[in-house]
């Protein structure tokens, strides 16, 4: 398997996915040399590689899935991928990668062999005491397909049979994800069903919505959700003309964000923090504003972040939560986003 390192959620979402395919590109550009050296399992990760990398080159970064896909492929860490150009004969390397190219690459719509679960399926999966009986190549082919399935979800016209699914895992995870840790294949999976969560907003009910504000704008964000974007289009497409009518629509969608439980890390070394909605409200005091100004917000989490080692990850993501609180508290979504 990838690993069985136990980290907090937010150590496996710092890596930029331009630097991911940047370091695939790398390895395409050394196909000769690495198949010339006669290892087998090379072909396959090759083949993946390639895939990725052509896709992923034409895609329209605009669109808000080419957003999602590549948060994903963010998750296949780069070092791993210049670990094998530079020792393909290791075998953990070469086994850790296989791996994780076969994540990504179905988890982004790019593995044939894997199958899509049907709703039915994944409810017989979630009431299932275990799966012990399966093999551990059946397993991972099991996570694998179940993936590429989650990825579906998003572009899927019958994604709304799958909501009930998504919204099980979503409250199952409900808890403080400052307390949590993973391995990379649950960071994987976790931080994926909340970018399908958050892209299927559109379809759920107010109660699930309400689920998601409460419980997912900070950890989305950590885990590449696009969310002012999906926010953005969202709103945008349906508050009301009416300003009285407006008005109550915008505090009605404000009530649930200011509800938010998530713990934010202030302190990175020991995973310490402060509820977001918390967060927002001693930003407005300093700020003396409830809109979103880049200077104050800057200010403001500099201040909270100081000179801590690896604070420009945290300072970014509490930057996009902290703006889509206030578009929500003000109404103020620009409608010009592409969907």
């Amino acid at each position: 398997m990838p690993s069985d390192i136990l980290l907090p959620i937010y150590d496996y979402a710092s890596t930029a996915p331009a630097k991911t395919l940047d370091a695939l590109s790398t390895l395409v550009g050394e196909k000769t040399r690495v198949l010339g050296l006669g290892i087998s399992a090379a072909t396959k990760i090759l083949a993946h590689a390639e895939k990725i990398v052509s896709e992923f080159r034409t895609k329209d970064q605009s669109k808000i899935l080419t957003q999602l896909d590549l948060a994903t492929l963010g998750y296949l860490d780069k070092e791993i991928v210049e670990a094998f150009i530079q020792d393909p004969g290791n075998s953990e390397i070469r086994n850790i990668l296989t791996v994780k190219l076969l994540f990504v690459s179905a988890a982004t719509g790019l593995l044939d062999e894997a199958e899509i679960f049907s709703p039915d399926e994944l409810e017989k999966m979630d009431q299932a005491d275990n799966l012990s009986d399966l093999s551990l190549d059946e397993d991972l082919f099991q996570k694998i397909s179940y993936a590429k399935t989650v990825r579906y979800i998003m572009v899927a016209d019958d994604g709304v049979d799958y909501l009930t699914h998504l919204r099980r895992q979503v409250a199952t995870a409900y808890y403080d994800q400052s307390q949590m840790t993973y391995d990379w294949e649950g960071a994987f999976l976790y931080g994926l069903i909340l970018r399908a969560a958050w892209s299927v907003f559109h379809l759920f009910s107010t109660e699930d919505r309400q689920l998601l504000l409460e419980s997912s704008i900070y950890c989305g964000i950590v885990s590449g959700t696009p969310l002012a974007a999906i926010l953005s289009v969202f709103f945008s497409t349906r508050i009301p003309r009416d300003e009285r009518e407006r008005l109550d629509y915008i505090q009605f969608y404000w009530n649930f964000a200011n509800g938010n439980q998530e713990i934010v890390p202030l302190n990175i070394a020991e995973v310490k923090g402060k509820k977001l909605n918390e967060i927002v409200l001693n930003y407005i005091a300093a700020a003396r504003t409830d809109s979103v100004d880049g200077f104050a917000q800057k200010k403001f989490i500099d201040d909270l972040y100081l000179d801590q080692p690896g604070r420009d990850p945290y300072g970014r993501w509490l930057r996009e939560a902290t703006a889509v609180i206030l578009h929500l508290k003000k109404g103020d979504w620009i409608p010009e986003v592409k969907s």
